[in-house]
């Protein structure tokens, strides 16, 4: 007899939504449209104060009543804030494989599709997806992928599942919109470690249990605008510098407080292996960090660093500026 894995998995979508009016129904008819119908869509507002539940119940009038029966509509009775309300959607999700979902986003026809045969192939706990970037009207920019903006292309994706947790000391790759889960590993990996995205958390839990394949299709249209949580940002170089002299500090110090929330909740079941590796960047961060260090003591820190790989090693490409602009101001 084979396992749970070997059998068609149920489906669930988890559609998170916040003020989301302007694009929701855009993101509902791709998840509609899917060469591969899911058995269950659950849309949870989050206290919105524009008309995003109102135009959620208009498309739904306008489905046919099988696939309107596909959706749920939940309230919550108070704002949790993103990470929150997706943890809280998962659950209560009740399907095999949840996908999580942005309100903002469309979903290209195959995507459903294509991460059930993954799933079927390898048995993971996650999958995802690269995606095309677009702008508010949806027109994509060409020549440029999501992963590829993070540093992470085709022979990267490829080895991916090999490199995971590795990958994921460095930077998170994997936004929550580009990737489904299996419900039973999400719902185990509760409660958040701390004020971390869900997405990857989610992520390190995943690669350090049954593991994480991705796909280099690009499976989503991952859409820039000014009201995005988290966003790609602006593609100005005069942008990105100036956002790092603004604020060269929280972004470090917040990578320092998720490691070390993550670096103990890991410690009873990650391999040895793994966890040398956490607390290795755990200790190097505490070294290159602010939090009351002289600025000689951190200069030291910064210069060995840049010169041992660590920065390479640790962090995404613009730590290493960070660091230095906030040693300066």
């Amino acid at each position: 007899m084979g396992s749970h894995r070997d059998m068609t998995p149920t489906t669930e979508v988890i559609v998170c939504t916040y003020n989301g009016a302007a694009f929701i129904v855009d993101q509902l008819q791709s998840i509609v449209a899917q060469t591969t119908r899911v058995n269950k869509i659950s849309i949870y507002d989050d206290r919105s104060s524009d008309d995003t539940v109102t135009r959620i119940h208009g498309f739904l009038d306008r489905l046919p009543s099988d696939e309107r029966g596909l959706f749920t509509v939940h309230v919550n009775a108070g704002n949790l804030g993103y990470a929150l309300n997706f943890m809280n959607a998962i659950a209560k999700a009740t399907e095999d494989i949840v996908f999580l979902c942005d309100q903002d986003d469309t979903w290209e026809p195959r995507k459903v599709e294509v991460f059930l045969d993954l799933f079927r192939e390898y048995a993971p706990d996650m999958v995802f997806s690269d995606g095309s970037i677009t702008d508010e009207a949806g027109q994509e920019f060409r020549g440029v992928s999501v992963l590829a903006s993070y540093g992470l292309h085709k022979r990267g994706i490829r080895r991916f599942r090999d490199r995971a947790f590795d990958l994921l000391l460095k930077q998170n790759y994997i936004n929550g919109a580009a990737a489904a889960v299996r419900r039973v590993t999400a719902q185990e990996a509760f409660p958040l470690p701390c004020d971390m995205p869900h997405d990857y958390w989610l992520a390190i839990w995943c690669s350090l249990h049954a593991g994480i394949v991705a796909t280099s299709q690009t499976l989503y249209r991952y859409r820039q605008h000014r009201r995005n949580v988290i966003g790609m940002g602006s593609t100005n170089p005069l942008y990105a510098w100036l956002g790092i002299w603004r604020q060269p500090s929280a972004p470090r110090e917040r990578e320092l407080r998720i490691w070390e929330a993550v670096t103990e909740r890991i410690a009873g079941f990650a391999s040895s292996a793994q966890l040398k590796a956490a607390r290795r960047k755990l200790s190097w961060l505490q070294r290159v960090v602010p939090r009351s260090k002289t600025r000689l003591t951190r200069g030291i820190a910064i210069l060995k660093s840049a010169l041992d790989g660590s920065y390479r090693r640790y962090s995404s490409t613009d730590a290493a500026l960070r660091d230095v602009v906030s040693l300066i101001r």
